[in-house]
């Protein structure tokens, strides 16, 4: 055993105690070094944070070399202060010190000491790596030999599960050793330095990279003077130190932070260039490097214009960095600089927000784990064959099975089959209350079926879908009334039928069914109890029934199933490879282009880009006209740039309207981009008919019109903008995914008819659409759980590439899977690292068994404690900050959807399942955890163990170190730390 107190003896640490218990969530983070060394379990460490690890591998050819390291924002540590428009970028300087010390290995001649001059050219920025702060980056240099050298490409990959790698260059060109390079001049400082005498301010200066955009860092504010003449041409002289913070090793040949230093000089060789206004930017290319020797921690860099500048960029630099004593250190020979803006920059970063739907073969695992108890099933039935053979079939296992069908008004037909309402909400309710008898009924699952309907009319698609999606309303709202002990030990598991309306493979689609499953999604998020699975049937649907019939009595962990062929599909999201997805359109400046929403912030803002492709008439569709001052002032700016602009008030979810505008356009139509849309968000239990057919109307009969009215057209594309909703879900967002799900289906048929269409499932725009309409806390939960934003300058870079999408859905998401919540099949690829999934499940750990087996008198205080620190992180409360015990849930700020978190985030932490009015019947924490105590654990009297508010925290805010006084004692400040956490210090 080894002694740790003694081990530690010396090290001048103070033990911290921790807490009692594990649900606290309070962290101890102990920060990284700076130049802390990265991670690496691979042998053939040669010692340098960035060039990493030597790969060696059988399947190398004309021997190659590889190297590969592993870097993140915080890895090294300095590289999170280099940051562009609020991203963490690899610095430019970094690759060339990769390169460089690789080179160093290769052509040492043995000495230690000794680092070869090497020479560097035609180095090509391709573009930016952007780094996570949660998630390493696996970033390789591979070099394959040629006649002189080595060439080179530097690649990264994200360490994700994602079995689909795709590795992205950033970098190219060639590495040579020179045997002996001619000899440099020493550079005279004194003499240049009276050549070079107009000063800098430093502190303004860097505050000017902050002003567009560019924000260095402690470790990157490496500027330590700045000089410069102005003459024919502007010259530039600076020194350049290392921060105190970053000691200098000899594996290093030429220290980013020295390097950045003094690319960071460019910005006052620019202000003299024809495009001063610009600025922002960025390093297109590098003829030469000439690199002579290893610098200390502080050397000078000279800039003047190149002598031979190169044709197509903004401006060209000759750099010359020598030491402290003007040694020479390197040469940058024709440095490349070009204009930038966010858009330029960051456009191909948007390529890690591309997501798909595929569909995977996956037989089952096993058919011998039927289950020892039968129960009870509630098949809502179709009128086809399909819901009699699986009836006849339970029937055969030993089940039981209650059919309901639909008709005009309740109707109780024998004690087995009912007819109902699907648009009456009461004959769902007075359908559960005969067949659900009190702590009775063991129901196994519930088979929704009235998908399976099928409307030989056309006219009759959009209706259907809004019919579909009441019946399974009202199913749900009905369900979840329902005490959840009125089912016995399980609720039974709903399972969604469709008919074809998955696109497993590329055949046209029975749309209407569609919304069914984007409203699934949300179903799974706020009635996780229900364990919905949605089951697709191909066209053998009476064969297939004993497949459904295997599914539903055994089920697995999948959610979305489709049978193809008597074989099994599961569905899963991946990332999208960009290359095999972009297909930009060419814009006809003879055709028009219609924009349904165009005057809305978003379609405004389609129509602008349109524009400046070439595009000459456009069509901008919307409800209300160009009433408000900022449609106006979008439609004066497009026509003052040559556009000519039809503006139609029209109702597209009428199809008299959408055929009378198409009808009038004298210019054949080439595009159209359906933008228009509206939200009436609330949880699924506040929902009616009236409020789906809303959102519903101008997405499904909106879409599903121009479809119908421009089918027969020679359109270049046809664009339907979705949400992400219909792919992932959305607290309280059930019609709107639902309505999405029409448009995603109806692409995917679109395409199977070989006509232009991609639905795109976007995340929240930044500054325009409804994503704006969030209030702050909303935000602050997106930020939690992992939901970026999109700039309206990506926003537009990614349509760009998909208005002709080799395939027709297409997801935009910019999500941070380390904070979203990835447990279920359909995220295989994006889930944790194994890792980072071993961590979360040690503490997801069942807190009510852990109260349960505490001494009587401290149960009631640590479930107190557990749901105060559930709610404080619903609320996003800050670290150290609670809710009273008495202060209502909703006049603390909560609302539906996170209501519906607190819930879900309880039934997962205590393992048990609780009502959907769980806040609303109890809403404080003393009420909730009185509900907790005698429905879960145990009655007893209550007054002995919580005696007043003043037992537990109230809400305050606690610094990490709690109420310390005046103390500055490090053991003391300790103790009262422990004291803080009610721990008892040990002497």
């Amino acid at each position: 055993a080894i002694d740790w107190e003694d081990y530690h003896r010396d090290s001048g640490y103070s033990p911290i105690a921790l807490p009692t218990y594990p649900w606290q969530r309070e962290r101890y983070w102990i920060e990284v070094a700076a130049t802390q060394p990265l991670p690496n379990t691979n042998r053939q460490n040669i010692g340098h944070p960035l060039l990493g690890h030597r790969l060696r591998s059988a399947a190398l050819k004309q021997q190659q070399i590889v190297f590969e390291s592993q870097v993140r924002a915080d890895l090294p540590a300095y590289l999170g202060d280099h940051r562009l428009y609020e991203k963490v970028i690899f610095p430019t300087a970094a690759y060339v010190e990769i390169v460089l010390a690789a080179g160093a290995q290769i052509f040492a001649s043995g000495k230690v000491d000794n680092h070869p001059p090497l020479v560097v050219e035609d180095l090509l920025m391709q573009q930016p790596l952007v780094l996570d702060a949660v998630e390493t980056t696996s970033v390789q240099l591979v070099l394959t030999p040629n006649q002189s050298g080595y060439d080179f490409g530097i690649f990264s990959l994200k360490n994700s599960d994602d079995k689909h790698e795709t590795w992205t260059q950033h970098v190219q060109g060639y590495l040579l050793a020179v045997e002996a390079p001619a000899a440099k001049a020493r550079l005279d400082l004194a003499a240049l330095q009276q050549k070079v005498n107009q000063e800098i301010a430093i502190a303004s200066y860097y505050q000017t990279f902050l002003d567009v955009g560019v924000e260095y860092g402690p470790n990157f504010q490496t500027i330590e003077e700045l000089w410069f003449s102005q003459g024919d041409s502007v010259e530039v002289l600076g020194k350049i130190t290392l921060p105190e913070t970053i000691e200098s090793n000899t594996n290093d040949s030429l220290h980013p932070l020295l390097l950045d230093g003094c690319l960071q000089l460019l910005a006052t060789a620019l202000e003299d260039s024809p495009d001063s206004d610009t600025k922002t930017y960025f390093l297109v290319g590098l003829e030469r490097l000439n690199f002579f020797s290893q610098p200390g921690t502080s050397i000078w860099c000279h800039i003047q214009p190149s002598s031979q500048p190169s044709p197509g960029v903004l401006s060209s630099f000759d750099l010359h960095l020598v030491d402290e004593n003007g040694i020479a250190v390197a040469d940058l020979i024709n440095l490349q600089v070009s204009r930038a803006n966010e858009t330029d920059l960051l456009a191909n970063q948007t390529d890690d927000w591309l997501y798909r739907i595929v569909w995977e073969a996956k037989p089952r695992v096993s058919k011998d784990n039927k289950t020892s108890q039968a129960g009870n099933w509630l098949i809502f039935s179709d009128e086809g064959e399909v819901s009699g053979t699986l009836a006849e079939l339970l029937n055969q296992q030993g089940e039981h099975c209650i059919l309901v069908s639909q008709g005009s008004t309740f109707s109780k037909l024998n004690s087995d089959r009912y007819l109902i309402n699907p648009a009456e909400p009461q004959d769902f309710e007075k359908l559960l209350s005969e067949i659900v008898k009190k702590e009775q009924s063991v129901y196994r699952g519930i088979v929704y079926l009235w998908g399976l309907e099928q409307k030989s009319e056309m006219s009759d698609i959009p209706t259907t879908a809004l019919e579909l999606c009441t019946g399974i309303l009202h199913l749900v709202q009905a369900l979840t009334a329902i005490p959840p002990h009125h089912w016995g030990k399980t609720m039974p598991r709903l399972c969604l039928v469709t008919h074809n309306a998955q696109a497993v493979t590329k055949n046209s689609l029975q749309v209407q069914q569609a919304p069914l499953l984007g409203l699934a999604r949300v179903i799974v998020l706020e009635h996780p109890e229900l364990e919905t699975v949605c089951i697709d049937l191909s066209s053998q649907q009476v064969k297939e029934t004993e497949m459904l019939l295997e599914e539903i009595l055994f089920p697995e962990t999948e959610e979305q199933v489709a049978f193809r062929d008597y074989e099994r599909y599961v569905a899963r999201l991946q990332r999208a490879d960009a290359q095999t997805i972009v297909n930009s359109a060419e814009i006809d400046s003879s055709g028009s282009y219609l924009i349904t929403g165009g005057l809305g912030a978003l379609g405004l803002q389609v129509a602008n880009y349109l524009v400046e492709q070439g595009a000459r008439h456009l069509l901008l569709v919307g409800r209300k006209g160009a009433v408000s001052p900022e449609a106006q002032a979008g439609v004066r700016q497009l026509e003052e740039k040559g556009a000519l602009v039809k503006i139609v008030k029209a109702d597209i979810s009428q199809p008299d309207s959408v055929a009378t505008l198409i009808a009038a356009t004298d210019i054949p139509l080439r595009g159209v981009v359906h933008v228009a849309g509206v939200l009436d968000d609330g949880m699924l239990r506040d929902q009616t008919q009236k409020r789906f057919s809303k959102v519903m109307a101008p997405k499904v009969q909106g879409a599903w019109n121009l479809h119908q009215l421009t089918k027969d057209m020679p359109l270049d594309f046809f664009v339907c903008f979705s949400s992400m909703t219909s792919v992932i879900g959305a607290l309280g967002q059930g019609n709107y995914a639902a309505a999405n799900a029409f448009m995603d289906a109806l692409c995917h048929h679109r395409q199977a008819l070989e006509l232009p269409a991609v639905s795109i499932n976007w995340g929240p725009w930044a500054t325009s659409g409804m994503a704006t309409k969030l209030d702050a806390n909303l935000q602050s939960r997106w930020d939690a759980i992992g939901f970026g934003m999109i700039s309206p300058n990506q926003g537009i870079s990614l349509l760009a590439k998909l208005l002709n999408s080799k395939i027709p859905q297409v997801g935009a998401m910019p999500i941070d899977w380390s904070k979203y919540p990835t447990e279920g099949a359909f995220f295989t690829y994006l889930q944790k690292t194994t890792n980072q999934k071993q961590a979360q499940e040690q503490t997801s750990v069942n807190v009510l068994t852990q109260i349960k087996a505490a001494e009587k008198e401290q149960r009631y205080k640590l479930l107190v404690t557990h749901v105060q620190s559930q709610v404080s992180q619903i609320l996003g409360y800050q670290q150290g900050k609670v809710v009273s015990v008495s202060e209502g849930f909703f006049e603390l700020g909560m609302g539906s959807l996170t209501s519906v978190e607190l819930r879900n985030s309880l039934q997962n932490s205590l393992g048990c399942r609780l009502p959907a009015t769980l806040t609303f019947d109890y809403p404080t924490v003393k009420k909730l955890v009185d509900y907790l105590i005698a429905e879960f654990i145990e009655e007893e009297d209550e007054d002995e163990i919580f005696d007043s508010e003043q037992s537990f925290p109230t809400e305050t805010t606690v610094s990490p170190f709690g109420t310390l006084g005046d103390s500055d004692d490090a053991e003391e400040i300790a103790k009262q730390f422990a004291e803080q956490l009610g721990v008892q210090w040990d002497d």
